[in-house]
């Protein structure tokens, strides 16, 4: 709980700052590549809904995005992390096609939400156990702010959520805190 407060502490905070007239405008047809890093917690909850326990870890990702209207955005994402402790292991990728709606799109701090549907990978190595391997629908929302420091460069943030349930019967829900940076051509 205290990371989702931190995160959304985060948004408000860039929300608040105001960078240089960089004079952003978000446009019909503009194209967007962007990077981000989040560190984030993942939640575990077995087939008959009970929490099983969290555990946070460090993720990267890369989108691409096109704006239909001065508003709607329609992109993919991918973002992955790796954990490895000896010889136990966690990996977790997901690929993800979003729709994002822009609030204020010609200022330099542009709010967004938005939602996101696609497939998550998980998997689980332990020594002496058999790997679990899992790939999932999963379905998620999200909820964001850009800062343009010039027309085309933006720094962002977002609160990021992504449900999966796996091949068990499990439900892993990613909770991210994307912090990122993002170019338009």
């Amino acid at each position: 709980m205290a990371g989702k407060l931190f995160f959304i502490s985060m948004i408000l905070a860039i929300a608040l700052i105001k960078p240089n007239a960089a004079f952003a405008k978000i446009e019909k047809g503009d194209q967007e590549l962007a990077i981000d890093g989040s560190l984030t917690v993942l939640e575990s909850y077995s087939n008959e809904g009970r929490y099983v326990g969290e555990t946070t870890r460090f993720y990267l990702g890369a989108s691409y995005g096109v704006s239909l209207t001065d508003e709607i955005q329609l992109g993919i994402a991918g973002r992955g992390s790796t954990q490895w402790d000896g010889d136990t292991g966690y990996d977790q990728f997901s690929f993800n096609g979003f729709l994002k709606y822009h609030f204020f799109t010609e200022t330099d701090i542009v709010p967004y939400a938005g939602g996101q549907l696609g497939c998550t990978y998980t998997a689980t190595y332990q020594p002496n156990l058999p790997d679990l391997e899992s790939e999932s629908f999963s379905y998620g929302g999200m909820l964001g702010i850009k800062w343009f420091i010039k027309e085309n460069v933006s720094f962002y943030t977002e609160y990021n959520v992504n449900v999966a349930e796996d091949d068990w019967g499990s439900t892993l829900v990613t909770n991210q805190g994307l912090f990122g940076i993002a170019l338009y051509f």
